[in-house]
């Protein structure tokens, strides 16, 4: 299906609007209320059908990633315009928003909360600890813009393909990314306990060696907590903690290496 140049408009203020979605979380039907209410703006139905009748389907449970949704409920929307026009469809919209929203959920969440968020601000504080004025710039360039060009794209992609935006995203290979992201964490990580060993003054020669294994001995116990249900969020936000009590102290900024 060709776009329309006035389509672009439709589904910027769409994806402008998916924003609030997240603020329509409950325990019933999660992110239901909102996909209903992002919903009744996009449907097009004629005069005589009384608006909640087209609403009805989509009452209910649904509750995806806050990213990817944009593009599956635009897809939804394509469906349903392609049935209220007498073209057949691979299935009903509301059969495939049950279909698609827990996978698409799985592998947005590894890829934007798993993967890219820990990435970027792994690179936004080894970069505000080296003294770097501008590491705010990474969060909104490697995070926040990314994330909005996602939803804007996602819109008109999943309108423009239909129920074939799902081959879309199985051929961006998005949770192989999710892996590099986390790879490339791991390397930052790395980096910084490099330059966190590098820049220690220990008194006994005989200390240095002494940190790295206690690194390896926190290993397997961060493993046991996890295997016992602690919460991995937490556990960042008391890393977190540790390192802005204590590495200010222990490491000076990049400005002061080498007086």
């Amino acid at each position: 299906m060709r776009l329309l140049p006035e389509d672009l408009g439709r589904w910027l203020r769409f994806s402008a609007a998916s924003l609030l979605l997240p603020l329509s979380w409950n325990y019933k039907t999660f992110q239901g209320l909102g996909c209903l209410w992002l919903l009744r703006g996009q449907l097009r139905y004629p005069a005589t059908v009384q608006q909640k009748e087209p609403l009805q389907p989509f009452a209910g449970y649904f509750n995806t990633n806050v990213f990817l949704a944009p593009a599956v409920l635009a897809a939804a929307v394509r469906l349903y315009e392609e049935r209220l026009s007498g073209q057949s469809t691979l299935m009903a919209p509301e059969a495939f928003l049950r279909a698609v929203m827990a996978p698409v959920a799985a592998v947005g969440d590894a890829l934007f909360w798993g993967g890219l968020r820990p990435l970027v601000f792994c690179a936004a504080l080894l970069l505000a600890w080296l003294g770097w004025p501008g590491w705010p710039l990474v969060v909104l360039a490697g995070f926040i813009l990314p994330t909005l060009l996602v939803r804007l794209l996602g819109s008109l992609q999943g309108y423009g393909r239909g129920h074939q935006v799902v081959m879309l995203l199985q051929h961006l290979r998005l949770a192989d990314l999710a892996i590099r992201c986390k790879q490339a964490t791991l390397v930052l990580l790395g980096a910084g306990c490099a330059l966190l060993l590098h820049q220690l003054e220990l008194a006994n020669g005989l200390l240095i060696w002494l940190v790295p294994l206690l690194f390896a001995a926190l290993i397997p116990l961060l493993a046991l907590v996890l295997r016992r249900g602690i919460s991995l969020v937490l556990l960042w936000w008391l890393a977190l903690l540790l390192l802005i009590l204590f590495l200010p102290e222990a490491v000076p900024p990049l400005s002061q290496w080498g007086n």
